[in-house]
């Protein structure tokens, strides 16, 4: 019975993956935070290689191109 259990919550757990995901606020939230504690140098250096783009924006760019 306790393995039934075990199993049911580990296939409960897994199938809920998106649950537990940050989102695009936690993901701008974050790199926000962590932008803040950059230097004056690193940031500069940080935000000319995103080329205009903001620290939020960048965060939650996945690779794939929006259509």
């Amino acid at each position: 019975m306790k393995r039934i259990l075990s199993l049911l919550i580990l296939l409960t757990l897994i199938s809920y993956t998106n649950v537990f995901a940050w989102g695009h606020k936690g993901h701008s939230l974050v790199a926000e935070v962590a932008f803040k504690y950059l230097d004056a140098k690193t940031k500069q250096n940080v935000l000319s290689y995103l080329n205009g783009m903001s620290i939020e924006e960048a965060s939650n760019l996945d690779g794939r191109d929006e259509k």
